[in-house]
């Protein structure tokens, strides 16, 4: 094949995801008890956001460049500890989208559970 033909080959993202919002979890979904399961799904609808239309990623090792495959608007980090400098629930952007850390679901007391609320309410305007 002609070299200089290879940059003009497949210049579309082979995998690219539309999830509006992202949820980063420090383990595998299903290392998560069915109470903080529901406990996210109650996260999500405090805020109108149904579990069913967000991505949910083991991200226990990611990064910020890792979360641009899935071209997020909003992204919710629980227990992922690379991404410490994102403040704790507080709403901070990251390259193009919004971005809340808080600490992993087992970890949410009440005090936490507040100021995540507080942090949510600001990122999705309710």
């Amino acid at each position: 094949m002609n070299a200089e033909l290879l940059p003009h080959l497949f210049q579309e993202e082979l995998y690219r995801f539309n999830y509006p919002v992202v949820v980063g979890l420090s383990r595998p979904w299903e290392n998560y008890s069915a109470d903080e399961q529901a406990l996210l799904s109650r996260i999500l609808n405090s805020v109108h956001t149904s579990i069913d239309a967000v991505g949910v990623a083991d991200l226990s090792s990611g990064s910020f460049e890792a979360l641009r495959t899935w071209n997020p608007s909003r992204v919710l980090l629980f227990g992922c500890n690379w991404a410490h400098d994102a403040p704790l629930y507080q709403v901070t952007t990251r390259d193009e989208f919004s971005v809340i850390r808080a600490d992993d679901l087992n970890l949410l007391d009440d005090q936490k559970k507040k100021m995540l609320w507080g942090a949510l309410r600001q990122m999705f305007g309710v």
